[in-house]
């Protein structure tokens, strides 16, 4: 039997040995987290911060299910993935023509 995949977003907050935490950048398989006091920058890959979830030793405090539901919180990651594909394809981003003609 195999557990489900925990895939933290941006803005989720969580504790870890003691300190409180923020995730401020997710890619592939890692993540930058962030403490809240000192503002000191922590890597972990997505496959450790869910072992460690499951057994415990992070507890998240602000799940985004509590504020988006899921439809909500789709429809703003495909909007913000249509955002990320324009502006790496295209080299004038505020030309309405150039945009447009990107296909996104």
């Amino acid at each position: 039997m195999t557990q489900q995949t925990f895939m933290p977003k941006i803005g989720l907050r969580f504790s870890f040995h003691g300190g409180d935490f923020e995730v401020t950048f997710v890619t592939n398989n890692n993540i930058r987290y962030t403490a809240i006091k000192g503002g000191k920058i922590f890597h972990i890959t997505i496959d450790d911060f869910n072992k460690k979830y499951l057994i415990g030793l992070i507890k998240c405090e602000n799940p985004a299910e509590k504020f988006l539901s899921k439809d909500l919180s789709d429809q703003l990651m495909r909007k913000q993935y249509y955002i990320k594909s324009v502006i790496s394809t295209v080299y004038y981003t505020c030309s309405n023509k150039e945009v447009k003609k990107s296909n996104y």
